[in-house]
């Protein structure tokens, strides 16, 4: 199982590809939030680098198709319909790619924390 985020699932899909044509059994959840959310939260959510295109990664099903490998894809906007999701991949062949949807700024507490003193930090280095 491999929990990435939209961002870098788009810098390394290839390997995904790989997954499909070797017929590996595996089940990705793509985090997409619209972005890097860490650097989000580091910089300031404003920040334009942190913008991504928006993917439709249930239509990686279609792309992944040509491997003749099986390939299910699915889009989970809930916890209910993640829930779902992650019990029909317990027993799916091959490659199965959830789409988790979540707000862009979707930030859990431990992650707030690190990315004040990262920032705070930054700030030290270049000040000095």
């Amino acid at each position: 199982m491999l929990l990435i985020g939209d961002g870098a699932a788009q810098m390394t899909v290839q390997e995904l590809s790989t997954v499909a044509r070797q017929d590996l059994r595996a089940t990705v959840i793509v985090l997409d939030n619209d972005g890097y959310t860490v650097e989000r939260a580091i910089h300031g959510p404003e920040q334009p680098y942190n913008d991504i295109a928006a993917w439709d990664w249930t239509a990686f099903g279609a792309v992944f198709a040509a491997t003749g490998a099986p390939v299910t894809t699915t889009r989970a906007a809930t916890t209910g319909e993640l829930a779902s999701a992650l019990a029909a991949a317990a027993t799916a062949p091959g490659l199965t790619l959830i789409q988790a949807t979540l707000p862009p700024l979707d930030v859990p507490p431990l992650l707030t924390a690190l990315a004040r003193a990262a920032a705070a930090a930054n700030t030290r280095r270049t000040v000095s």
